[in-house]
């Protein structure tokens, strides 16, 4: 598939969808890896990060991360 792959990373605070942001892949480099940096923005609460692959029409869960900030 020559379509580009792209990277979908879903910002979720107790369970709502904050902000979802997609962003272009880079190519792997030598070692076959795609360095990828997310910085979401820490709040008080339980806090999910989803990530998903996209490819032309198809995609692919790759994982999530679940975290939980106490309130000061």
């Amino acid at each position: 598939n020559s379509s580009p792959v792209r990277l979908r990373a879903q910002f979720l605070l107790d369970g709502r969808l904050l902000a979802e942001q997609t962003a272009d892949l880079p190519a792997p480099d030598a070692s076959g890896s795609v360095p990828v940096l997310i910085q979401p923005a820490p709040r008080p609460g339980r806090n999910e990060l989803r990530l998903t692959v996209l490819q032309g029409g198809g995609s692919s869960s790759t994982g999530q991360i679940q975290y939980t900030i106490a309130a000061k």
